[in-house]
């Protein structure tokens, strides 16, 4: 609905449906975490206050509840998740340290040729 008066113009209006499942591998089902909701959002560009910009979110009333869904096994698909977060952390972690000294010796061996040469063109040229 675009509203349009004076001092309130409704630039866009969306309802957005959010929900999440995770899979429950005893049972070979999608379970739900959170059960569909919908959220109403508007922008509306408003003269009277200052930012101009508002950004409203609101639930929809037909879905007014917010239904969150804990169970043994998706606190466990959970917990494994972020057992996988850390863990590909720290590989990556790790290949980046070793990366780092890799640069670091080609730096320090780029350094040491050029040192050499620098040696030896004086060697050369100050006999």
């Amino acid at each position: 609905m675009i509203q349009d008066n004076d001092d309130i113009c409704v630039l866009t209006e969306l309802v957005l449906p959010i929900s999440s499942s995770y899979y429950n591998a005893q049972i070979n089902k999608w379970e739900p975490i959170l059960e569909k909701i919908h959220f109403l959002i508007d922008l509306c560009y408003n003269t009277k206050i200052n930012p101009n910009l508002v950004l409203n979110i609101e639930n929809e009333i037909s879905t007014s509840n917010l239904n969150l869904n804990f169970s043994t096994e998706m606190m466990k698909s959970v917990l494994k998740g972020i057992k996988f977060i850390k863990e590909s952390s720290l590989f990556l972690e790790r290949r980046d340290s070793k990366i780092q000294m890799q640069e670091s010796l080609a730096v320090k061996s780029l350094l040491l040729i050029y040192i050499i040469i620098f040696l030896y063109n004086y060697y050369i040229f100050n006999i």
